[in-house]
């Protein structure tokens, strides 16, 4: 039995959560010598949203208690955990982990893979915090990126090639399928107060500034020049620190009834269905789980090509792809994609094709268990 031991740093079903539920879900149905133990960190209160997820998959659960970002006392916790739950491999998946990991020494009796997900550089902190990681990331026998422009950035900061491994994100096509009852579509859209001939423009993600929700907004308001018959209304789904801002952007542009506020939700699936166009204006992303579920649920997307988007669709094949901060592009792809149905039905079926091909959970099972296998095999045979 190989037992992987996650370091998770959220309080809710993140990306990278969400991903190793349906991991472990994968391997328990495929039968394989596969466990997956969750470690996560916690200030105030132990249960979250996570943590109950957790436990409902039936995962073994570690919780570690910390004052502050980097507490270094977390050390001796992380530690014993390690030893106690028979790991025969680490894993991590964000900044602070990878950095307590390597604080630690203990990935030098123990294989170590980092998950890199790309860095955030929106102050001083978040790109001293790159920094630190760059160290962090000279220590773990395999790092995992999700695109290749994550592989090439990591090349040039000197970590060596041969160690980094590039694995898109996967999603379950029947989860897509339930995205096109007719009967939620008319619940949701009803909800939400769409009229019948409103189109409902989805954004799905934290509010963060590398999302560039207020240059989505804009774009929004401009749309009522380009399609002065068309009703548009902005769905954003998801919470984060630049909602004031986001608000601020809506009003100053007199668009504050066309943009509907959802907050963070888990099921995100009831807004597929309500949506006739999803939208990434990411300037950064690696392989975001909001563009697969768009593709997996059929509803034609607008990104922007950055990151892993344009690794996963074409433009103009499977999505319409637009320059990041580009606000008349992003308009001007906005209202092609809105005012053309035939092209969104042929965008939407080819990019569903690409999920099937590439990007289902068993591909990617397949492939990590491979990863594991081979790692875990080298320990054993006196590698690290």
């Amino acid at each position: 039995m190989i037992r992987i031991l996650a370091f998770v740093e959220a309080d809710n079903v993140s990306g990278p959560a969400k991903n190793l539920l349906a991991l472990s879900r994968q391997f328990r149905s495929a039968g394989l010598p596969i466990e997956i133990q969750i470690a996560t960190f916690y200030r105030d209160a132990p249960d979250n949203d996570l943590t109950r997820a957790v436990e409902a998959e039936g995962l073994v659960l570690h919780r570690i208690a910390q004052r502050s970002l980097f507490d270094s006392r977390v050390l001796p916790r992380l530690r014993e955990i390690l030893s106690s739950s028979g790991a025969t491999i680490a894993q991590t998946h964000s900044i602070k982990s990878h950095f307590l990991m390597r604080l630690s020494g203990e990935w030098k009796r123990l294989p170590w893979i980092a998950f890199h997900h790309g860095y955030t550089q929106t102050n001083r902190r978040l790109l001293f915090y790159n920094q630190l990681d760059r160290w962090s990331l000279r220590a773990p026998r395999r790092i995992v990126v999700v695109s290749r422009s994550f592989a090439r950035d990591l090349v040039s900061k000197g970590i060596p090639e041969e160690r980094i491994t590039v694995m898109h994100n996967a999603i379950d096509p029947k989860w897509g399928e339930l995205a096109h009852d007719a009967g939620l579509r008319a619940r949701t859209r009803a909800a939400l107060g769409l009229e019948e001939n409103e189109k409902a423009v989805l954004i799905i993600g934290r509010l963060s500034l590398e999302k560039s929700h207020v240059l989505l907004v804009e774009a929004v308001s401009r749309l009522r020049e380009l399609l002065p018959q068309t009703p548009v209304r902005l769905l954003i789904v998801g919470e984060g620190p630049e909602r004031s801002a986001i608000e601020q952007a809506a009003q100053s542009l007199g668009i504050s009834d066309k943009v509907h506020f959802t907050g963070y939700t888990r099921d995100v699936l009831p807004y597929y269905a309500a949506a006739d166009l999803a939208v990434l204006a990411s300037l950064s992303e690696g392989s975001p789980n909001a563009l697969l579920e768009a593709m997996v649920a059929r509803v034609p997307v607008v990104a922007t090509s950055v990151g892993g988007i344009p690794e996963i669709v074409h433009d103009r094949q499977s999505a319409l792809l637009v320059p990041p901060a580009d606000v008349a592009a992003l308009t001007a792809a906005l209202a092609q994609a809105l005012g053309d149905p035939t092209l969104c039905q042929a965008l939407a079926a080819r990019a569903h094709e690409e999920i099937l091909a590439h990007y289902t959970p068993e591909l990617r099972a397949a492939s990590l268990y491979q990863l594991y296998v081979d790692i875990a095999g080298a320990n054993q045979g006196g590698a690290g």
